[in-house]
């Protein structure tokens, strides 16, 4: 797993710097980001964290409230110039705008996109959060956002300064390249 960290960690010495964790439900991207050194990020975005916090302030809207929460929180990191990460599954459109917002502000936007091979992964790796006590997500939303997500990422992909591709099938990441240099 060292191996793997170093493969992953980049340095990069000009500020500010956004790191987008992309990919669709279940593909990895929390625990990908305790593999990241990231104690230069000021603003760490958690949209689960954030859906757990709002459940018993706002139980019937939370994933409302925490959704925008988590968007006051990146526009007032790209707007002051901190640096930020977030994760997002890239389905829809609200990610690629503030990826191309991140970028035309000045920030150094890096990307880590975990994917796997087929969605029935996605949909049992989340059966198995929701075993130990983590959230659910509709079967038939994953399946949209595995197609989605990955299309998105086609079409937004020459926005970031560096971009991981890294498969998450098997029980280790495995980093199949930069695509971005």
């Amino acid at each position: 797993m060292q191996e793997f960290r170093k493969q992953i960690q980049f340095t990069y010495e000009r500020q500010p710097i956004a790191i987008f964790l992309l990919g669709t439900n279940g593909s990895g991207k929390s625990t990908l980001r305790s593999y990241l050194d990231l104690s230069e990020i000021t603003i760490n975005i958690d949209p689960d964290l954030l859906n757990k916090a709002y459940k018993n302030k706002y139980p019937k809207t939370y994933e409302i409230e925490s959704a925008k929460e988590a968007l006051c929180q990146i526009n007032n990191a790209i707007d002051k110039g901190i640096n930020f990460c977030i994760e997002s599954t890239l389905a829809g459109h609200g990610t690629m705008q503030r990826i191309k917002k991140a970028k035309a502000s000045g920030f150094f936007v890096v990307a880590y996109y975990v994917s796997l091979d087929s969605v029935e992964i996605n949909l049992e790796r989340i059966k198995q959060r929701v075993s130990k006590g983590g959230h659910d997500i509709p079967e038939a939303t994953v399946r949209k956002r595995f197609i989605e997500s990955k299309n998105n990422l086609e079409k937004i992909k020459n926005s970031f300064d560096k971009l991981y591709l890294i498969d998450n099938s098997s029980p280790r990441f495995k980093l199949l390249w930069p695509v971005v240099e």
